[in-house]
């Protein structure tokens, strides 16, 4: 029977050749191949129709040993006949077996039993069971062709099975009903003699009207008919195992049926285009699932929790019920080349979530939570949602970059003290934040994401400054929101920041530091300590870091528009000294110094040369330098350090008014070291309001003293005993001037 229309040219294949007799892949060629062929008019879908050989098929006549029969009559004149492959005979014997195939071509090589068929294997039939491997070498046997394992039947086990025929129902069914009931050896019958076959029902030469129905819309659905097996094509509704071309659906489950269970077996891949999951679903340990396409529980559950499985979805991800979608053992890998969309009735938790995708990014249409995120290749752009990692272990994101990071919001469990990373950024670029706790009470977990600005990027009028350089732009990529759960207190931490989409970054690593707001509507502000030596520029990525931050808000990175001496430039002061200024600088190492170029302003924007000293070229120790300058009133000084190569840096700026022509001031510090106590003296000083701050050697403030009414010559003590024995810094702030001297206590 056919189930579509045999309209004219339309050929049919028959071979009683066996599959692999003597070579894997090959046919045997040493029995017959005939092809029939329409000419005529059409058959319709349904028609039954009868094809009797007889005898040792030599030659193939009609008439003779060949008669086709339709509707109860011989219709051999619509049909022609001939042989493939040469003068075998086509010739069924008890015991044989039979291949049904079309749309190909035979070729009978020299080499005996090497016969190949490039067309579509339909159907195979056998008396005699079917072989488990090539090389049974014998006329009787053959292995089931690939694709065939749910289209044939096996009669060996059967009584008289050289004469049988199709006894079982004949009700209404689609084709797929029509051919599980072929396959099956108990809807078939045989016979003892040849006169009580020919004349047993259904006597098809007779005719005989089958009716097809149309089969349902989804034709790879699991059935479970057979056993709990992906790969078992019985399993299937259309008998066929899916591949990645189709679509499959898991139907609701059936007490009378298997629920599907996925396979480790390395032959048994699990794949399919797309898959919508309304029945049972569980695993094998070290299973796989690839889903080309979209990926949709509707209904029944997913049992992933039990043993461990890879699930790979190229298309989007839909879940209607969450409670019964159970994943916690399961790696599951968003591999697709477009948008992929995860869509739920509520938040989605994954276990092991894979993001490595050759296009496209994962879209969020819910909030997600992960154990581990694996980012390879591709963004998740959250949208109003968020990304949640609830390990607090600090390797639970990994491999995330510029090409897979996180576009919106992403929210990690932290401990009270570790040290995690936040890789989120915007549609173009990867923009890092680094957390160091060092302390916390309360923190559970920390909520960030990386947004443009919305406001002025100018921030010169807030006098934030670096090493008393003043900060005057923000970095124009953006800005960092980073924020800890309520009820959280006593946070101590550090920060790093990569920016990687600015276009206004500054030359010099030491140019750059982090800033910080409470929000949109509050000015920026420095909080902790800051370092020239830990700020880095690699490429076009800005690091900056500070420490000792104690609250979470809004941050960013800000730079000031001077140069950074490449020497290592430990003082720089300017004094009045009766009729003349007198400048001093100190450094504590050069590299490839030339010479400094002292420069002099009244407004600290038009500047003129003054003076030029040659520098000492390489040192690692301590230089000092002097130059003297007339000159009255406020007025404004810098270097350009100069190197061998041409390329020159500035200094901080200083100032000095020397309109009273005052004496010199002298401030000492002693005992350098000291135990507890330091002392200061100042002779001939002109200012009335003093600060002196102790700093560490990060640049940390750890005490501030404030000095009012000072006489011209005057002395002040600070118990510091409370230090830890180290080298410390002492930053002396006149109204004029500052000085920077270093200290050491012992114990």
């Amino acid at each position: 029977v056919s189930f579509k229309n045999i309209v004219p040219e339309t050929s049919i294949d028959f071979t009683d050749n066996g599959y692999e007799r003597e070579y894997a892949g090959m046919w045997g060629s040493t029995e017959g191949t005939v092809r029939i062929t329409r000419i005529n008019s059409v058959l319709e879908a349904g028609t039954v129709l009868t094809f009797e050989i007889t005898g040792n098929a030599a030659s193939i006549l009609f008439g003779t040993n060949l008669n086709i029969y339709v509707n109860g009559s011989i219709d051999n004149t619509n049909w022609t006949a001939e042989k493939l492959g040469g003068s075998n005979s086509f010739d069924l014997n008890s015991d044989d077996q039979l291949w049904i195939m079309q749309n190909g071509n035979w070729v009978n090589p020299s080499t005996t039993h090497t016969a190949t068929y490039s067309g579509n294997v339909l159907y195979g039939w056998t008396a005699t069971g079917w072989k488990s491997a090539h090389g049974y070498k014998d006329t009787k046997g053959s292995t089931i062709f690939p694709g065939c394992e749910c289209a044939n039947t096996n009669v060996a086990g059967l009584a008289n099975k050289s004469k049988v025929k199709y006894t079982g129902s004949f009700d209404p069914a689609n084709k797929f009903e029509w051919i599980a009931r072929i396959n099956n050896p108990e809807n078939w019958t045989g016979w003892a003699d040849n006169e009580d076959f020919d004349t047993a029902n259904p006597n098809y030469k007779n005719g005989i009207s089958l009716t097809i129905t149309p089969p349902d819309a989804i034709e790879h659905k699991w059935m479970g008919y057979k056993s709990s097996g992906w790969c078992d094509c019985s399993n299937w509704y259309n008998l066929r195992v899916p591949t990645e071309n189709t679509d499959v659906e898991i139907s609701p489950h059936d007490n009378n049926r298997y629920d599907l269970r996925i396979s480790a077996h390395p032959d048994s891949i699990a794949l399919c285009k797309n898959l919508i999951v309304k029945g049972d679903v569980f695993n094998s340990d070290n299973a796989s699932l690839k889903v080309k396409g979209d990926f949709k529980f509707n209904g029944g559950s997913v049992n992933f929790d039990l043993n461990t499985i890879n699930i790979e979805i190229g298309g989007d991800l839909s879940i209607d019920n969450l409670s019964n979608f159970k994943v916690s053992k399961a790696d599951i890998n968003l591999n697709g080349s477009g948008i992929q969309n995860i869509n739920a009735n509520t938040d989605i938790v994954f276990s092991n979530l894979i993001i490595n995708k050759s296009g496209g990014y994962v879209n969020l249409e819910k909030n997600i939570e992960v154990t581990n995120l694996n980012l390879l290749n591709g963004k998740i752009t959250t949208g109003a949602y968020r990304v949640f990692v609830n390990n607090s272990a600090i390797n639970t994101i990994t491999n995330a970059s510029n090409s897979s990071y996180i576009n919106g919001n992403l929210r990690r469990k932290v401990n009270s003290t570790g040290e995690y990373i936040f890789p989120v950024g915007n549609a173009s670029n990867y923009e890092l934040a680094k957390v160091k706790l060092n302390s916390s009470t309360g923190l559970t977990y920390l909520d960030a994401r990386f947004d443009s600005h919305n406001t002025n990027l100018n921030i010169s009028s807030l006098n934030l400054s670096v090493n008393g350089t003043t900060l005057q732009t923000l970095l124009d990529a953006g800005y960092w929101t980073i924020l800890p759960n309520s009820g959280s207190s006593g946070i101590k931490y550090d920060i790093g920041l990569e920016m990687r989409g600015a276009l206004n970054i500054g030359s010099d690593p030491g140019q750059h530091t982090v800033v910080k707001r409470n929000n949109s509507s509050s000015n920026w502000y420095l909080d902790g300590g800051h370092h020239n030596s830990t700020q880095t520029i690699v490429g076009n990525v800005v690091y900056a870091k500070r420490t000792g931050l104690t609250s979470f808000s809004e941050f960013s990175i800000a730079k000031h528009n001077e140069y950074i001496l490449p020497v290592e430039l430990v003082e720089f002061k300017a004094n009045c000294n009766n009729d003349f200024v007198k400048l001093k600088w100190t450094t504590a190492s050069e590299t490839n110094s030339d010479y400094f170029q002292l420069q002099k302003s009244q407004n600290a924007i038009n500047w003129k040369n003054i003076d030029k000293i040659q520098a000492a070229g390489f040192s690692n120790n301590k230089i000092n330098y002097e130059a003297k300058d007339k000159s009255y009133g406020n007025v404004y000084y810098r270097l350009i350090q100069v190197d061998f190569d041409g390329t020159y840096a500035f200094s901080n700026i200083i100032s000095v008014n020397c309109i009273d022509k005052f004496e010199n001031p002298q401030i000492s510090i002693y005992p350098n070291p000291f135990n507890d106590v330091l002392s200061f003296n100042f002779e001939n000083i002109n200012s009335e309001n003093v600060k002196i701050e102790i700093l560490d050697l990060m640049g940390k403030l750890i005490r501030i003293d404030y000095l009012e009414n000072l006489n011209e010559n005057s002395n002040y003590y600070i118990d510091l005993k409370e230090l830890k024995p180290a080298i410390y810094f002492v930053k002396i702030q006149l109204e004029n001037e500052i000085l920077i001297r270093k200290i050491e206590k012992i114990k």
